[in-house]
């Protein structure tokens, strides 16, 4: 019985992530639309990618004039595994792999940098030599998911508060 309810916990949860995900833009920080931009409020966003029961990324990323000024993981694990505060370093190399890529995010225009994430060898060129100590490689689909679902959510906090 316990089984069957923590399998319908899970599809509770991953349906309302997909309906979160597929809701869009028109609610929450964007204020307007032209042409194929989205321009967002100024302030601060949050969200998260969770799979099975476990949140695996939250963001926060701030905008002003639709340009990251500033983006951080507030959350990052996979498997139980803390990207942000172990002390193995194989697993501190992936960390600093998803630090570099949300990186990419600041002085960028939110709508032009995003479709970039998802070629994150492209833009993590220095880190190679980490891939090859880790064998394992960065998601950057599920950080992709967790600003769209921050930008979904709307504002976080504005500026002036």
């Amino acid at each position: 019985m316990r089984a069957r309810s923590t399998q319908i916990n899970s599809l509770a949860k991953a349906l309302l992530l997909a309906v979160l995900l597929s809701v869009g833009c028109e609610q929450g920080g964007q204020h307007n639309t032209s042409g194929n931009a989205n321009n967002y409020d100024d302030g601060t966003y949050r969200g998260g990618f969770f799979d099975r029961d476990e949140i695996q990324v939250v963001v926060e990323v701030t905008l002003k004039d639709n340009t990251v000024t500033q983006a951080n993981f507030r959350h990052l694990s996979y498997s139980g595994v803390d990207y942000l505060g172990s002390d193995n370093e194989a697993v501190t190399g992936i960390g600093k792999q998803y630090k570099a890529l949300l990186k990419q995010l600041i002085d960028n225009d939110i709508d032009s940098v995003l479709p970039r994430l998802y070629e994150p060898g492209e833009l993590l060129g220095e880190y190679d030599d980490v891939d090859g100590v880790s064998a394992a490689t960065i998601r950057s689909a599920k950080v992709i998911s967790a600003i769209r679902d921050a930008l979904n959510r709307g504002i976080y906090s504005h500026p002036d508060h």
